[in-house]
């Protein structure tokens, strides 16, 4: 059997679209292939603290409030511009998000 990808899906934020972000990010997790995929989500909140946010919170949210939910993500030092969710497991380039500020 093929190795699983890692993806990750973003969503919430400092915006007032944060709900439809919320409600867009479910429908996708709905829809991805998890035999494909280990799907990690990842939350911004209202405040903007990025947090891992496991399955089960997740699916239930409509809104992600800092200190409530998830778990804190750090931005690793370096050049490469990452975000890691806990030790030793992946880590997920962000350089797609160039304004990104630890």
């Amino acid at each position: 059997m093929p190795t699983k990808l890692t993806t990750a899906i973003l969503c919430g934020g400092v915006s007032p679209e944060h709900e439809v972000s919320m409600n867009s990010a479910r429908n996708i997790y709905k829809a991805i292939d998890k035999a494909k995929y280990d799907v990690v989500v990842i939350g911004v909140s209202r405040s903007g603290q990025w947090l891992h946010l496991p399955e089960d919170e997740f699916m239930s949210l409509t809104s992600i409030e800092t200190g409530n939910v998830g778990f804190p993500l750090m931005l690793l030092p370096g050049e490469e511009r990452v975000i890691q969710y806990r030790p030793g497991t992946p880590n997920f380039p962000i350089s797609q998000f160039p304004n990104f500020q630890n």
